[in-house]
């Protein structure tokens, strides 16, 4: 399934979910609550193929809990910029990929390390751009790397050892720094997926922040082409 089709999917699934239910239900975005409990049963378990899926991601240096942030106070990507998107790139995936592993074993050694993270970037980037008027890339890093804090913040909302007012402080983050950048004009459109990781990245800092306005504006967007309303 190609990059297009399987955000397509996403942005369809979060549409179904909250509608199904009439609101967010939170932890959610690529996984719920059931899904981590079945992952964790069978992880548990070292069952095949989920326990092999685990053994390669645990693998991954990404996931290694004594992973160092190296959070930018201004992030940058593409030709011409001072492109620096390589520390947002892998603290962003170290984020994600030690929430997930803490929540099918339950170590809060990840936990900790996650949130480590999570907060050392909320505190520290204040704003996305490009000195070189010519690229747009770093739109396209604000929706995937974007999308991926977001994930790892909700996966991690509930978790004792994030206090409120940090979490708190990781949602109005997203909201003022990753969301406006993917907010117009969407990369021109010169590519489908431009478009399609923007309106994840909106749905999901949607659902992290418990802001419907944001949601439904990348829904209506998704389904019309029509502009937000949000900002």
């Amino acid at each position: 399934m190609g990059h297009g089709n399987m955000l397509q999917h996403l942005i369809l699934s979060l549409m179904l979910w909250t509608s199904s239910y009439g609101g967010f239900v939170h932890p959610g975005l690529l996984n719920s609550q059931a899904d981590f409990n079945r992952m964790a049963q069978k992880v548990a378990a070292k069952q095949s193929p989920w326990i092999d899926s685990y053994n390669a991601l645990i693998s991954n240096g990404h996931a290694n809990p004594t992973w160092n942030p190296a959070p930018q106070a201004w992030a940058e990507r593409g030709s011409g910029c001072n492109d620096n998107s390589i520390y947002v790139q892998n603290d962003a995936a170290a984020a994600y990929q030690q929430a997930l592993v803490y929540k099918v074993t339950g170590n809060t050694t990840y936990a900790n390390n996650a949130v480590r993270i999570l907060n050392a970037w909320a505190y520290t980037l204040k704003g996305i751009g490009c000195n070189a008027s010519s690229s747009w890339d770093f739109q396209l890093m604000a929706g995937i790397q974007g999308y991926q804090f977001a994930n790892a913040g909700e996966m991690m909302r509930n978790y004792s050892g994030w206090n409120a007012t940090a979490f708190a402080n990781f949602q109005s983050w997203m909201v003022k720094v990753w969301y406006p950048v993917c907010y117009y004009p969407f990369a021109s459109q010169v590519y489908a997926n431009w478009d399609l990781i923007c309106i994840a990245q909106h749905m999901s800092i949607g659902v992290l922040a418990d802001n419907q306005t944001l949601f439904n504006d990348a829904v209506n967007y998704f389904v019309t082409w029509a502009r937000f309303s949000s900002i």
